[in-house]
């Protein structure tokens, strides 16, 4: 994911238009966050450094999460 470009942070309150998985503004200790949204609620919060700690871990642990995340924070996503 280093190397692909990243879209602009859009700002908390705004969704996003498609489901899938996004990088959310929730970076800390364990490197960057990512959660999925659904469409209508977003998932659980995945962390790079959880797991085998690579940024395609946490982005898949994501895509499965089924916790809602009840902060809101800006997001962007993957540009292709």
């Amino acid at each position: 994911m280093s190397e692909q470009k990243l879209g602009p942070w859009h700002p908390k309150g705004i969704n996003p238009v498609r489901k899938g998985v996004y990088e959310v503004d929730y970076a800390d200790r364990d490197g960057r966050a990512f959660s999925r949204w659904s469409g209508s609620a977003w998932g659980n919060i995945c962390w790079e450094r959880f797991g085998n700690g690579t940024v395609q871990d946490a982005i898949e642990r994501a895509s499965k999460g089924t916790h809602p995340w009840s902060d809101k924070h800006r997001w962007r996503g993957v540009l292709r």
